[in-house]
């Protein structure tokens, strides 16, 4: 891993420090690809990928973008996957592609989530044959949903949980989520803010199991034609 994106000429002159990095890089996919992909994941029918979509729209508009580049490299990894069978084996017969940190945001908002990541992972063309589902997951629930007023009296939907440093939970309502394509406007004001929440603590013994969220509906649809 002794390289990192280089931003000059694309194609560098030998002995510098960008011919270093891209002969590096060429030799990570390399290995990368004869000691891990094809050794390991040559096993492997199903794949899960985890994507913090909503880290990126916190991060702000380069940080979105880049992350949309991954995802759409990832649509069009997933379609050459299928369509030329380039690992050996079985191939992979359906991949689960998940928004984590769901729990940062309501449950009226959890669906944009799903429709944003689902929105540029297929920009990237994923095909039809094969099996791609989407989700929205917690791995450890942090919050609850609540209802909360405002100073008109309205009601807003929002999470509550406990900041990182501090001792009480409270409520937060971390803002709009885009379902699907981010607008343009989006990025010309704060929507959306990325609260910093402690986890809860674990009750021991199997009667008080960890709290999360669609973890199971992952499961059943990467296993569906098993069960």
């Amino acid at each position: 891993m002794h390289f990192f994106p280089w931003l000059g000429a694309p194609s560098p002159v030998r002995g510098t420090l960008g011919a270093l990095l891209r002969d590096r890089f060429e030799e990570y996919k390399k290995h990368v690809r004869a000691d891990f992909f094809e050794k390991h994941f040559s096993r492997f029918t199903r794949q899960v990928v985890l994507v913090d979509v909503l880290g990126a729209l916190f991060a702000g508009r380069e940080a979105f973008e880049d992350t949309t580049r991954a995802l759409r490299s990832i649509g069009q990894a997933y379609a050459r996957l299928l369509e030329r069978d380039w690992l050996p084996g079985r191939g992979i017969k359906s991949i689960a592609f998940a928004a984590t940190k769901s729990d940062h945001v309501d449950d009226l908002q959890r669906d944009n989530l799903r429709k944003t990541l689902q929105y540029y992972i297929e920009a990237g063309k994923v095909p039809k044959r094969g099996r791609a589902t989407y989700h929205t997951v917690a791995a450890v629930r942090c919050t609850t949903d609540i209802d909360v007023r405002d100073a008109e009296g309205r009601t807003h939907r929002a999470v509550q949980g406990l900041p990182l440093g501090e001792n009480r939970q409270r409520p937060f309502q971390p803002g709009f989520v885009p379902a699907g394509e981010v607008p343009e406007a989006y990025w010309s004001n704060p929507y959306f803010v990325m609260p910093q929440l402690a986890p809860p603590e674990f009750a021991p013994g199997d009667a008080h199991p960890i709290q999360h969220i669609n973890l199971d509906a992952v499961l059943a649809d990467l296993l569906r034609d098993e069960l």
